[in-house]
């Protein structure tokens, strides 16, 4: 009997694991022991305790690192909010991760109509400063003040306005030159 075995199959996988080799290779990318890696943790100053997970489990002594094995180890994929929950720890953005919201959701918070005419200038270090589109819709806000606090507080889930600002709109400056003329001067005039 002749039979003949056509490999043309099982050839193309192990040619596309060659091409991604010899490409990481021209890239410059190595495959990294465990040694290098514990060496670069502790020059880095990275602690053991601030990964996600329990230590690597190994069966006994002297067999090493098995990889994760049947109990749960940093080694092990992790929630991808989990990570950012840590990232935002680490890195100390949870206030900005939380101005961020507010300014986010700034239409839910007034409402869209109120969103049209009003918007958030600054929120920083619980200072928040709304720029109106005109002195009505300031005292719209200013009325508004207590209601746009409790929701601000729902999202962020603390307290963290410590002032609240309303400015009217950006007006051009009329007074030109050194000396000025008391008096009312120019009022409200714009939408």
């Amino acid at each position: 009997m002749n039979v003949e075995l056509d490999f043309s199959e099982d050839l193309l996988p192990l040619l596309a694991f060659r091409r991604e080799c010899e490409s990481a290779l021209a890239r410059g990318d190595r495959r990294t022991r465990w040694k290098s890696f514990k060496k670069n943790l502790e020059k880095y100053n990275l602690e053991e305790k601030q990964r996600l997970g329990n230590d690597v489990f190994k069966p006994q002594e002297g067999v090493g690192d098995v990889g994760s094995g049947a109990k749960p180890s940093y080694k092990d994929p992790h929630m991808f909010s989990e990570l950012c929950e840590r990232m935002i720890k680490d890195l100390h953005w949870g206030e900005e991760f939380l101005e961020g919201r507010v300014v986010a959701s700034w239409s839910d918070i007034v409402g869209p109509r109120n969103a049209q005419h009003g918007s958030i200038e600054k929120f920083h270090d619980g200072v928040l400063v709304v720029r109106a589109s005109s002195s009505a819709w300031a005292k719209q806000f200013d009325m508004m003040k207590h209601e746009i606090l409790s929701r601000v507080e729902e999202i962020t889930g603390l307290n963290s306005v410590k002032e609240f600002t309303i400015k009217g709109p950006n007006v051009p400056s009329w007074s030109h030159g050194l000396f000025s003329v008391p008096g009312r001067g120019v009022r409200d005039t714009y939408d």
